[in-house]
């Protein structure tokens, strides 16, 4: 996953310094929305790596963004989980279900009755093995 100061190159760093300068934060979630849709559509084609890419680093400007109108607010808050299901959804393909696992937390951390979040956790378990966790995770999906 792309993180500050993490994964990225020296010119990732500063076109999103660029980006962070200069963006009024309505264009900041439109790039956001492209960016996404940008990753759907390279995932669509199994270019992997092009689609965690895009995802990455509407991640990092939603993230650094500080958005003070409240539908910008909302909008945020619905994007983001839909991002991280996209970079988990790459890191299940990958069989990196570790990885999978911690990112459905961080979603379910924030919204902790994301359906989707928690049969992906499901799965990685199943994917590591750990099917008792799978069976408890299904069964406090289905409770709630």
């Amino acid at each position: 996953m792309f993180l500050v100061g993490a994964n990225l190159r020296n010119e990732d760093g500063f076109t999103l310094d660029l980006l962070s300068d200069s963006m009024k934060l309505k264009e900041g979630l439109k790039i956001v929305r492209d960016m996404k849709e940008e990753g759907n559509s390279f995932f669509a084609l199994e270019k992997f790596d092009d689609a965690l890419e895009r995802y990455g680093y509407a991640e990092i400007i939603l993230v650094n963004s500080k958005f003070k109108e409240e539908d910008d607010k909302i909008e945020m808050w619905n994007l983001s989980p839909c991002i991280l299901q996209n970079i988990s959804a790459y890191f299940s393909r990958l069989k990196e279900f570790e990885q999978v696992g911690q990112i459905c937390i961080t979603i379910l951390d924030f919204h902790p009755k994301n359906v989707k979040a928690m049969y992906r956790r499901a799965m990685a378990a199943i994917g590591l093995e750990r099917h008792e966790w799978a069976l408890l995770e299904i069964e406090v999906g289905c409770r709630d």
